[in-house]
């Protein structure tokens, strides 16, 4: 993910999720029938929440609360999320001193499968189909581009 999250909040995001019970912290506030705007505008400030106030930052000057509504902001937050912990644990930046370890490949699978999930159910929103093709193209670089850097390939 290229947003501009530091190492220090990337690794913090990372130790507190629990992969069973992610869902549940990743959304803090509860979706109520709003619009996608209104949603962000009160996740930026109720917020102490890096991440969170980034995403609301980064999708209002994309123009997303304009196409998605509040549910549809909430599925492109997790999927988000998942995929900043996806970049975390796949290029060693989860508090082991930059190295990926064996014992730890389950945990690495499960959050991939929960990015996969969540992105998946956020492409079959009728919002992500609203959304221009630029608006498509900047959310997939953005929020949901997962990579491993080069020297973590195996």
């Amino acid at each position: 993910m290229h947003t501009s999250l530091s190492a220090t909040d990337e690794t913090r995001m990372f130790r507190s999720c629990n992969v069973q019970s992610a869902p549940a912290r990743l959304i803090y506030w509860r979706v109520m029938d709003t619009d996608g705007q209104s949603f962000l505008d009160q996740l930026a400030n109720s917020s102490g929440n890096g991440f969170a106030v980034r995403f609301s930052r980064i999708s209002t000057r994309l123009g997303l609360g304009v196409y998605l509504n509040g549910n549809e902001v909430s599925m492109l937050y997790e999927a988000a999320f998942y995929a900043t912990l996806c970049n975390i644990a796949l290029n060693g930046l989860g508090g082991c001193g930059g190295k990926i370890k064996a014992e730890k490949e389950q945990i690495r699978l499960s959050i991939e499968r929960e990015f996969m999930a969540a992105r998946a159910k956020f492409w079959t929103s009728s919002g992500w189909h609203a959304l221009t093709p630029s608006q498509k193209e900047s959310v997939r670089n953005i929020f949901l581009r997962v990579s491993i850097r080069e020297d973590n390939l195996a």
